[in-house]
This record gives structure tokens, C-alpha cells and sequence, in this order.
């Protein structure tokens, strides 16, 4: 009975923590153009999609029910004035049911829309029924969702970072013997790979040891002296027999001839990610 009380006490100063609070005593009052409490005492709980903002609307997100299907909410608030302008709940993002928004990596904007995806982290093994496996899309301005597109069934790990670059968005996809870069057009939501990389495709140094792909990141979209659209992905593969020893290799490709401009190998032993950026 009195693991049941600490239980049920622990449960409680979790919810207490977790939700927004009707009184923000550590907020200076000063420094407040308004408040809105957009769902009572509800729950932040998920990362969200970046809190989008395009003319006079914001986007905010609450999770009431972080459990069982997730029932979270996405909020468009008017700048000025706090006001609810609408919302969008798992209703309105039909055939998807639970709303997870994890996109830890950030969204493609382009104008009053947004597109997003599900995070899916699934292991080599993992049965895949228990993921939702979508890219949407987002109107801020009118609050409605434009499409919803399943990604393909292929992929077990998907949907970690949205870059764009004009009509398409892009993000990654990997099954441990494949990597794919994915463009999705932005305004059928149609899904194509505009890079495939295979264990074929690794340096024979990493090729010949058998590894699963881990991680792969890639840059922002940019363009060469030519126009053409290019990306730098880091491929980290992962070995069995030591798991903790990463060989990470550098793509850089371009979009728009589809052809690989080069690769090199970079060697890691530390077992970190291989963020990567593209600066001038």
C-alpha cells in the first residue's frame, strides 16, 4: 500500500512539474507584451516542430495527454495579442492518429506553410507497427493541413532533420544497409529518393567489415557557381563486433545532375554523431 501512495505521490509531482503553470512567479512583468495560457495547465511534454512563425500568427504546441495515443494539440496564435486564431488536433491530421511532434531537427518553412515528419527510431529487429511513419504539411496562416504522406515501409529510421530547397523538402531514411536522402514535393506531398548510398557505395577500408549505417546528417541544400543544387551527407557505419568504433564518410552530391561530386573518409573512435554544416 505505501509503494502505491509513493507511486501515486511521484506520478503527481510529475504532472505538477511537467504542466504550465497559472502563475508565472519567475517571470518579470515588464518584459510581457501578453500571456495565453492556450490549454489550461496542459502539458509542453513534445519538442515540437520549431514554433513557426509567418505574418501575424506564431505556432505553439500542447500535449493534454501524453500517453496511450498521443493527443496533442498545434496552436496558431496572433502576435499581438495572444489570441487562439486555431488549432489543429489529431482529428484533423487523419489517417495519422497520435501526434508526436519530435522533428528534433527542425522543419522546412517556405512562405505560410510548413512541412514536418515523424521521428521514427527504430532498431534493425524492432517490429514497425508501433510507429506512425508521416510527412505533412502545414498552412500557418489558415490553420489546416495540407497533406499527410506515409513514408515508404522500407525504412526503419526516418524523419530526424527537414531541410528544403525551393519546391522540395528533404530528409534522411535508413534501414542499416541502406541510406537514402528523401525529396518530398511540397505541394503533392509526393515522396522520391534523390540519393541512395549502399554498403557498395562504402570505402572498401569500411566495406569490407560488414557494418550497419548508424547515423547520416546532412547539410543545408546549397548551390555551386553553376546553379545547381548540392547537400554534404556524413555517413557514420557502425560495426557489430565493436559497436563503439565509428568510420564516418563525407558525400558531397549534386542535386541537380544527380552525381556524386566526391567522398572521403573520416575516421571516429569516440562513438559521437557526425554533425555537419556548410558555412560561405
Amino acid at each position: 500500500m505505501n509503494n502505491k501512495i509513493i507511486i501515486i505521490g511521484l506520478y503527481l509531482l510529475l504532472l505538477l512539474t511537467s504542466c504550465t503553470s497559472c502563475k508565472d512567479d519567475n517571470i518579470d512583468d515588464r518584459n510581457v507584451v501578453w500571456k495565453s495560457h492556450i490549454c489550461g495547465k496542459s502539458m509542453i511534454y513534445d519538442i515540437g516542430i520549431g514554433y513557426p512563425v509567418y505574418n501575424n500568427t506564431v505556432v505553439f504546441h500542447s500535449t493534454p495527454e501524453p500517453w496511450g495515443v498521443q493527443q496533442s494539440i498545434l496552436h496558431g496564435l496572433d502576435i499581438k495579442t495572444g489570441k487562439e486564431k486555431w488549432r489543429l488536433t489529431n482529428y484533423d491530421f487523419a489517417p495519422k492518429k497520435d501526434l508526436r511532434f519530435i522533428c528534433t531537427f527542425g522543419t522546412y518553412q517556405i512562405k505560410n506553410t510548413v512541412v514536418a515528419c515523424d521521428d521514427v527510431y527504430a532498431s534493425k529487429d524492432e517490429k514497425l507497427d508501433r510507429y506512425e511513419r508521416f510527412i505533412y504539411r502545414i498552412d500557418i496562416e489558415k490553420g489546416k493541413v495540407l497533406w499527410i504522406t506515409p513514408f515508404p515501409d522500407e525504412y526503419r529510421r526516418m524523419g530526424n532533420m527537414v531541410r528544403g530547397a525551393g519546391k522540395y523538402a528533404y530528409t534522411n531514411a535508413n534501414n542499416y544497409d541502406k541510406f537514402s536522402l528523401l525529396k518530398v514535393d511540397i505541394q503533392t506531398g509526393e515522396l522520391s529518393a534523390a540519393i541512395d548510398i549502399t554498403n557498395n557505395d562504402l570505402p572498401e577500408e569500411i566495406r569490407s567489415k560488414n557494418p550497419n549505417f548508424f547515423n547520416c546528417f546532412f547539410s543545408p541544400i546549397y548551390q555551386n557557381s553553376n546553379g545547381d543544387d548540392i547537400v554534404a551527407c556524413s555517413l557514420s557505419s557502425q560495426y557489430v563486433e565493436s559497436p563503439y568504433d565509428l568510420l564516418t564518410t563525407l558525400y558531397v552530391y549534386n542535386l541537380t545532375q544527380n552525381t556524386k561530386v566526391y567522398s572521403t573518409t573520416v575516421s571516429l573512435t569516440d562513438g559521437s554523431n557526425s554533425w555537419i554544416n556548410y558555412h560561405n
